[in-house]
């Protein structure tokens, strides 16, 4: 699922609209272009979105890694 970039994504365990993160520069390495991160709005839930490189909905994990798909 691409969106456009004036859209917000809609959290699929919430159907709530998700909230961009700001990403610390240093702390991200991205090589093949920029990146947006959105997370869902009720904070325990662990659905992120990206945006550009590796596009699409993602899991986190306790430890903080993303895996790939809604779990």
């Amino acid at each position: 699922m691409t969106l456009a970039d004036t859209e917000y994504p809609s959290c699929p365990k919430h159907e709530a609209c998700m909230i961009s993160l700001s990403l610390e520069v240093p702390a991200v390495i991205v090589p093949y272009g920029t990146v947006e991160l959105f997370r869902c709005a009720n904070l325990s839930c662990p659905v992120f979105y990206v945006r550009g490189v590796s596009e699409g909905f993602y899991t986190a994990t306790p430890s903080g890694t993303l895996m790939n798909g809604v779990r």
